[in-house]
């Protein structure tokens, strides 16, 4: 079951903290539609995948990503979305897995993560706290 979930992932085309690639190679890269908008402080990408899945990633002005969420029936790619704050979210699954399936949550002063769900019914936020934008709360971050 866990090589099906992982052969059905999407991978995210940016990751947290770094710059987004454009939206002609995400959507070719993704096979995934890519919807764009703007708010005063950031730019929103909607990326939505053949089966439903859906990760939107926040772009500050200074041209970062500074959040990600996701939701939908498979996990995306967290190692490629999550960058180098992948580590701190396998650090915490382990301690999980050893108190049984429960949503993970890390929040720190370099990283906040919520994560959880089960096969058909995933959902996630992260965002790094040092890169929002003035303005911006984890509230706006959906």
């Amino acid at each position: 079951m866990t090589a099906l979930l992982w052969a059905c992932q999407f991978s995210a085309h940016a990751a947290l903290g770094a710059a987004p690639e454009t939206t002609a190679s995400a959507s070719l890269h993704l096979n995934a539609r890519m919807a764009t908008s703007s708010a005063a402080a950031y730019s929103l990408h909607t990326m939505t995948s053949a089966d439903g899945t859906v990760v939107k990633e926040y772009v500050g002005t200074d041209g970062l990503v500074f959040a990600v969420s996701w939701q939908g029936p498979w996990r995306p790619n967290l190692q490629q979305l999550l960058g180098t704050s992948y580590q701190a979210l396998q650090d915490a699954s382990a301690k999980v897995r050893t108190q049984g399936r429960r949503p993970i949550l890390i929040s720190n002063t370099d990283l906040v993560l919520r994560s959880g769900g089960h096969p058909r019914a995933f959902f996630g936020v992260a965002y790094l706290p040092s890169l929002l934008p003035d303005g911006v709360t984890a509230a706006d971050i959906q």
